[in-house]
């Protein structure tokens, strides 16, 4: 029986999912802070598209959060 996915959509598939696994193992013990989780793991060069199902949130609102954040640090340095 041949499988419906080429060989590169698998290994796409995986390493969706490996991302999700890496994402998840950083930010253990962060749980209650959301917007310490998504700098950790935009700073660890993860994606909004896989920060989101992290957290729970749509990837608009995860791109929104970090702009807020990178604003916020630069007001703060001055």
């Amino acid at each position: 029986m041949k499988s419906s996915k080429s060989h590169g959509q698998l290994l796409e598939e995986i390493s969706a999912k490996l991302d999700t696994v890496i994402g998840l193992m950083a930010v253990r013990g962060m749980e209650d802070d959301t917007g310490a989780v998504i700098d950790k793991l935009h700073n660890m060069g993860f994606k909004n598209e896989v920060i989101a199902p992290i957290v729970g949130l749509k990837e608009n609102a995860v791109r929104v959060r970090i702009q807020r954040s990178k604003k916020k640090k630069k007001s703060q340095a001055k």
